[in-house]
């Protein structure tokens, strides 16, 4: 009952200022990056709430939006950027993990990002960043050498929805 009432609020313009901020830059920036420890295998909790409330019904999909390559945000790019507690070999597809990218981060990357209209970039992933402050500044030049190059980030690509058939299936 509580996500009825924030679209209502969206549509009626009574979002709380604090939402409205946070909507406002979503809407105004054209890279978004998403820096979180990957916690239980997701966002963590606060990072969860924030897509909750600012990715809403009527604002950014749903009403005059649909979703994926119909919503809102479609002319902005997006990245993660986590960090792990585990080794690099535990994302892969054999590892105990699962695979980083296919399994892990799709739920963010095309449930959230790509859904919301985005387009997502191959993710950054810092492994094992607990281990030592040298791998830390490793990374933070890594990643800054990246962003360096954010037209040369490959960009994940995901089925529009004319793809798919009434049902949801591919055609």
């Amino acid at each position: 009952m509580k996500s009825l009432i924030v679209y209502a609020h969206y549509d009626n313009d009574e979002l709380t200022s604090v939402i409205k901020e946070e909507f406002e830059k979503l809407l105004w920036a054209d890279l978004v990056i998403f820096q979180f420890p990957l916690w239980w295998f997701s966002v963590p909790a606060i990072l969860k709430g924030w897509f909750d409330k600012i990715f809403m019904f009527g604002g950014i999909y749903g009403g005059e939006y649909d979703r994926y390559d119909k919503a809102r945000l479609t002319d902005k790019i997006a990245m993660i950027s986590t960090t792990t507690g585990s080794p690099e070999g535990s994302y892969a597809a054999n590892g105990f993990s699962g695979d980083i990218y296919e399994q892990v981060l799709f739920h963010i990357n095309h449930g959230m990002i790509y859904f919301s209209g985005m387009t997502p970039l191959e993710p950054f992933i810092a492994y094992q960043v607990s281990h030592s402050e040298e791998v830390r500044r490793d990374y933070l030049e890594q990643l800054a050498e990246k962003l360096k190059h954010i037209d040369d980030i490959p960009r994940i690509q995901y089925h529009k929805l004319e793809d798919f058939d009434d049902n949801g299936q591919l055609k």
